[in-house]
């Protein structure tokens, strides 16, 4: 089966439990809950997440409130704002960036 991309649009809300697998995905919209991701999950300029993240890889181009656990790396831009603890193996943040929380960087 080819892989593509998922993708929550801007004007979809999500409430509840999201797990996801095989395919990069997208949020632009709004997600609240818990999101389960096993690839790399990006949280566009435009998206809100007010959610328990866990994901392989997590990009925040927008915004978080909730913890963040990347199982390989965690990025936030300079447009990102977390409010909440991230854990991951490799962090990195760009200037501009705001974070409200610990980062805990996990060994592999």
């Amino acid at each position: 089966m080819p892989s593509g991309k998922s993708l929550i649009g801007p004007t979809v809300i999500i409430r509840g439990e999201l797990t996801l697998k095989e395919q990069p995905l997208t949020i632009m919209g709004r997600v609240e809950g818990i999101i389960n991701h096993d690839q790399t999950l990006t949280i566009h300029r435009d998206g809100q997440v007010d959610a328990e993240i866990r994901a392989e890889d997590v990009l925040v181009d927008g915004t978080v409130h909730g913890n963040i656990h990347g199982s390989k790396r965690v990025k936030i831009t300079e447009t990102g704002r977390v409010d909440g603890n991230v854990y991951t193996q490799l962090f990195s943040v760009d200037e501009g960036a705001v974070i409200k929380g610990n980062v805990i960087m996990e060994g592999r």
